[in-house]
Order: C-alpha cells, then structure tokens, then sequence
C-alpha cells in the first residue's frame, strides 16, 4: 500500500529566498521529491532582494518534509551564491 499526502498531516512551510527567478520552482521541487502535495503557495511580502513565501503542504507520514523548514538556509544560500 502506498501511502498518500493528506490534510491530516499539513505544514505550513515558510521561506525567504533571493527574489529571483526559479527560486519557487526550486522550492517546490524539493518538496516534490520528498513527496509533498502543495495546496497553496501564498507571498508574504517581497523587498528588492527578497521575498517570503508560505508552502502549505499536504505531506505522507514520516515524510522528510517534517525536516524541510531546517533546510530552509539552503534555498537562501543556494539564491545568493548566483
């Protein structure tokens, strides 16, 4: 049996990234690939280097997107490297 994302296991993922292009994509690729299913993703505010942006998420149970948000220094370093 495999298991599906569901509501019942929701997060709501916060980044602050470059504001550049592909920085949504690459966040929403890495929540893809760790199975999640993205409901809605909502701009919090962009400045003229940055935006914040809320994921939220329907993941699996014992997903590694629980571990997601730590990563979230990888997404901002990873944009401000180019």
């Amino acid at each position: 049996m495999i298991l599906q994302p569901s509501a019942s296991y929701s997060l709501t993922i916060r980044t602050e990234n470059a504001h550049r292009p592909g920085m949504v994509a690459q966040v929403a690729s890495a929540i893809g690939e760790d199975g999640g299913l993205i409901g809605a993703i909502d701009t919090v505010s962009v400045g003229k280097d940055t935006a914040i942006r809320d994921f939220t998420v329907a993941a699996r149970a014992g997903s590694a997107l629980w571990r997601l948000p730590t990563a979230r220094s990888s997404f901002t370093s990873a944009a401000s490297s180019r």
